[in-house]
């Protein structure tokens, strides 16, 4: 009896077909896809250490606090008054505040590091249902709902104590008169964090598509 050659396909069981390459493909688009995301959550990362970090830098080493203020009426300077339009930041010496008040800015600073940290994990664990097509799954939707929270309570844990901690700076400087707080919610970091989140949308999108058509692809080598 003749031996059957050694590359024939098996008599029994799934014919390698088209499914095969389509399912080694997927195998090496996904990594792809989970660095593009990581990227973009890296990228957040950096951006944020980069705008709070020097803060707390600046209060350690220098002793030394900026805190937003809003002057409503005129300062006196060296032979001449001017008014600050639409106010700045005071940087101010540790010596000249109280201890709550630098409890409340420091906080304000400190709050913002432990939340990125939190939401970076979240997201980063989130990736396991986003770059296999699952991204609206009930599982990412738990994940969004507590990146959201995670997101909501950092915000206000950052604006309340730098809102408190301002007024309490003109408090200890004597000060309540002629200026205010100088918080706004309209920010460079706030626009980062719309932009970025439209970034994290789209990206999203991209990532469904291509586990769409990917299906697409092994259905086709199916039939």
């Amino acid at each position: 009896m003749s031996r059957p050659p050694e590359n024939a396909a098996p008599r029994f069981g799934r014919t390698p077909d088209v499914s095969d390459a389509a399912e080694a493909r997927n195998l090496r688009e996904r990594p792809r896809g989970r660095w593009a995301i990581r990227l973009w959550i890296g990228i957040a990362v950096l951006f944020f250490a980069g705008r709070i970090a020097p803060n707390l830098v600046t209060m350690v080493s220098v002793q030394e606090i900026h805190v937003p203020l809003e002057f409503a009426t005129p300062i006196a300077l060296p032979g001449m008054s001017a008014g600050l339009v639409g106010g700045g930041v005071v940087a101010l010496p540790v010596s000249a505040l109280a201890t709550s008040t630098i409890v409340m800015v420091v906080l304000a600073h400190a709050v913002p590091i432990a939340g990125l940290i939190v939401c970076g994990i979240i997201a980063l664990l989130s990736l396991r249902h986003v770059v296999p097509g699952e991204a609206f799954a009930a599982p990412m939707m738990r994940a969004l709902h507590r990146l959201a929270w995670v997101a909501f309570a950092t915000a206000a844990a950052y604006y309340v104590p730098l809102h408190l901690g301002a007024n309490m700076t003109t408090r200890d400087l004597q000060i309540t008169a002629e200026a205010s707080s100088g918080v706004s919610l309209v920010t460079p970091l706030v626009a980062f964090v719309l932009v970025f989140a439209l970034l994290a949308v789209l990206e999203i999108g991209r990532q469904v598509s291509l586990a769409g058509k990917r299906a697409q692809d092994e259905l086709e080598g199916l039939i």
